[in-house]
């Protein structure tokens, strides 16, 4: 998929935005192992997620989760959870029941943020999305691979070149669903919007309920 030229950004991870991922605890490895986490949402990442999914760089570098088994990002909620307003770039944290640990190299933005970019959702249940840690997949494996992919071409293209190439590795694997991040977000959302229309439609046949019985009485 990096070599297509309808790609620009490709990765495979555990989780994504919405669809979700694993969780776990996780915790500043200094500390002794008794003390308590943070519950953290923890994908697993082959390739350029941060690129493919639009979520930025604050401080520090993309680790190269491919060569780099001992890297890990987290996001700036992680950071503030596990580290408050210290430096997070060279601190190691411990997560997961095998307790693994590495070294922090990367702070990236918030998904919340890249949420109401996207959407403008800026009163939604995403504020609440807890903080994520990205790690190396050599830590583990996971039931169920995302692929994530910033396109050059619309949605309908590129995921007929993900199954194609999906395809070419094994016909058997199933695909569950190719779809953009804006229409996940905009399915996410569906339920609230639906909610604001209902209540915008009770309020204007209030309105003009008040309006015409106000009507009548100083008619009378």
């Amino acid at each position: 998929l990096r070599l297509d030229p309808l790609v620009a950004n490709a990765a495979v991870s555990s989780g994504v935005p919405i669809l979700g991922g694993e969780t776990a605890t996780a915790s500043d490895a200094s500390l002794p192992l008794t003390g308590k986490g943070v519950r953290v949402l923890q994908w697993r990442i082959v390739g350029d997620y941060f690129g493919a999914i639009g979520l930025p760089v604050i401080r520090g570098r993309a680790p190269d989760f491919d060569k780099e088994p001992d890297a890990v990002a987290i996001d700036a909620a992680a950071a503030r959870a596990l580290f408050g307003t210290e430096d997070v770039i060279g601190k190691r944290i411990r997560w997961g029941v095998e307790k693994n640990e590495g070294v922090v190299v990367a702070m990236v933005g918030n998904v919340q943020e890249l949420y109401m970019k996207l959407n403008g959702a800026t009163r939604s249940r995403f504020r609440s999305v807890r903080p994520h840690v990205y790690v190396p997949t050599v830590n583990g494996a996971s039931a169920v691979v995302r692929v994530t992919l910033r396109t050059n071409a619309d949605t309908a293209k590129a995921a007929a070149a993900f199954r194609d190439a999906v395809a070419g590795l094994d016909r058997r694997i199933p695909v569950d669903a190719a779809i953009g991040i804006e229409d996940l977000i905009a399915e996410e959302l569906a339920p609230e919007r639906f909610l604001l229309v209902l209540f915008g439609v009770c309020a204007a046949i209030a309105v003009a309920l008040s309006g015409s019985g106000l009507f009548a009485v100083m008619a009378q």
